[in-house]
C-alpha cells in the first residue's frame, strides 16, 4: 500500500487522532452524567489560560519530550521500549548520587554532571533488555515491562535502607544542596516576562528541546541514524547490507535509555530537589504515546 502524502502524515493523522480522542472522552463524560463542554473548559482554562497553568503544562511537557524521544529512537529500530519509567527512575538515582555526594559551586556545573549521570544510569538499565533481545531473542516489550518493576523495587530498597537520612521516615533522599537547585522559567531572562511567579517548569525544558533537535539530526542526518531506520524497516535487508543487528539493537536501546534517564533532571533535580520513590509515576508509559 502506498504511503500517505506528507501533509496527511504530518497534519491530518494527528488531527483525526485528536478528534477521536476528544470524541471518546466526551462519550465517557456523558456516560457518567457530566457536561463534556464544561470539562473541556476546565481543562483548557487550567492548562493554558494563565501563566501559572502554562508553567505546569510546560513542566509535564518536558518530561514527556524526553520519554517520547526515547520511544522514538527504539521504535525506528523496530523495538518498542516501554521501559522508560524504570530507566527514568534509575536516571533519578544517577542525578541523586551526583547532587548529594559531589560539592558543586554552581547549578550549571551540577546540571551537566547530573545530566551525564542520568543518561548513563538510564542507558545502563536499558542495556540489559537490549542484550537479552540481541543475544537471547527475548522480546523487548516483555523485558522492559519487567525491568520497570525491578527498577521500582531496587529504588525502594536503596531509599529505605541506604540513602534515607537518619531520623527520616519517608523513602527519599536528603534535599539536594542549594547550589544544585535549577532555576525555574520565572528566573530566566525573557521567560520572566511571562512567568511572574515561581512555576515548576525549569531550565530543563531548554535541554529537552535541544535533545529533540539532536535526535532528529541523529536519525535523519547521520550514518548511524540511517542504519537504525534501515534495520527497523527490514532486518534481513539490513543484514544483507552489512549492518550488524546486535550493534544496532544495543546502540538504539542505549540511546533510548539515556534519553529516558534524562527525564529525571526535570522532576528530581528541577522540581522535587531530592529523589523520591515515585519520581516517574506513569511518565515512561505516557511517553510511548508521544513518539
Amino acid at each position: 500500500m502506498d504511503r500517505l502524502p506528507r501533509w496527511a502524515d504530518v497534519a491530518l493523522v494527528p488531527l483525526v487522532s485528536l478528534f477521536l480522542a476528544f470524541l471518546i472522552a466526551a462519550l465517557v463524560i456523558l456516560a457518567i452524567g457530566e457536561n463534556p463542554w464544561e470539562a473541556l473548559k476546565v481543562m483548557v482554562e487550567g492548562s493554558l489560560m494563565s501563566a501559572y497553568g502554562w508553567g505546569y503544562t510546560l513542566y509535564y511537557t518536558t518530561s514527556f519530550i524526553f520519554t517520547g524521544l526515547a520511544v522514538t529512537v527504539a521504535f525506528h529500530a523496530s523495538m518498542f521500549n516501554i521501559g522508560g519509567e524504570g530507566q527514568a527512575q534509575l536516571g533519578g538515582l544517577g542525578v541523586a548520587l551526583v547532587c548529594l555526594f559531589i560539592p558543586w559551586p554552581h547549578w550549571s556545573l551540577a546540571l551537566i554532571a547530573a545530566a551525564t549521570g542520568a543518561a548513563l544510569f538510564g542507558a545502563a538499565w536499558a542495556a540489559i533488555p537490549a542484550w537479552l533481545q540481541a543475544r537471547r531473542g527475548s522480546h523487548i516489550v516483555i523485558t522492559t515491562i519487567m525491568f520497570n518493576y525491578i527498577a521500582g523495587s531496587l529504588l525502594v530498597f536503596l531509599l529505605v535502607d541506604v540513602l534515607r537520612p537518619p531520623g527520616k521516615m519517608d523513602p527519599a533522599t536528603a534535599n539536594f544542596p542549594a547550589a544544585t537547585h535549577l532555576p525555574s522559567l520565572s528566573e530566566l531572562p525573557l521567560f520572566n516576562l511571562v512567568f511572574t511567579k515561581n512555576v515548576p517548569a525549569n531550565v530543563t525544558l531548554l535541554i529537552a528541546l535541544a535533545a529533540a533537535v539532536l535526535v532528529w539530526a541523529l536519525l535523519w542526518r547521520t550514518r548511524l541514524g540511517y542504519q537504525i531506520r534501515a534495520f527497523g524497516k527490514s532486518e534481513q535487508a539490513a543484514r544483507y547490507a552489512g549492518i550488524n543487528p546486535t550493534t544496532i539493537i544495543m546502540l538504539a536501546m542505549l540511546i533510548s535509555g539515556g534519553l529516558a534517564g534524562l527525564m529525571a533532571i526535570n522532576n528530581v533535580m528541577g522540581e522535587a530537589e531530592r529523589l523520591l520513590h515515585n519520581s516517574a509515576p506513569g511518565r515512561g508509559s505516557s511517553g510511548s504515546r508521544w513518539r
